[in-house]
């Protein structure tokens, strides 16, 4: 898990709430196995992918080789089209305030950066 991520998980355990114009919900610890198995999230996406909150139908994911954040629609699970947020979980909490992820110009393709 990214360094961050723990950080924030130690300070506050995860929590809910409006960011900007999006509401995210980011799972406590002792949820996050659970959802990850509930979605299907390594039986559908590669095993390098950790869910760890969402908003709405929309899951945001850890790439965990690098951190990277993406998002994804949690009831079609594909590789090909999950959506690169932000580097690290700081930028992703940093870019939630001043941007609406679901605007498609607030979200680059995820095939540049995979």
């Amino acid at each position: 898990m990214p360094y961050q991520y723990k950080r924030f998980l130690l300070w506050s355990n995860g929590g809910e709430g409006k960011l900007g114009d999006n509401y995210i919900y980011i799972w406590a610890i002792e949820d996050i196995v659970a959802y990850n198995n509930d979605y299907g999230i390594h039986k559908y996406l590669q095993k390098e992918y950790l869910a760890f909150g969402m908003d709405g139908d929309i899951g945001y994911i850890f790439h965990l080789p690098n951190n990277s954040i993406y998002r994804v629609d949690l009831g079609d699970l594909d590789i090909a089209s999950i959506k690169y947020i932000a580097p690290s979980f700081d930028d992703f909490l940093g870019k939630a305030i001043y941007l609406n992820f679901d605007k498609p110009q607030n979200i680059v393709d995820n095939s540049s950066t995979i």
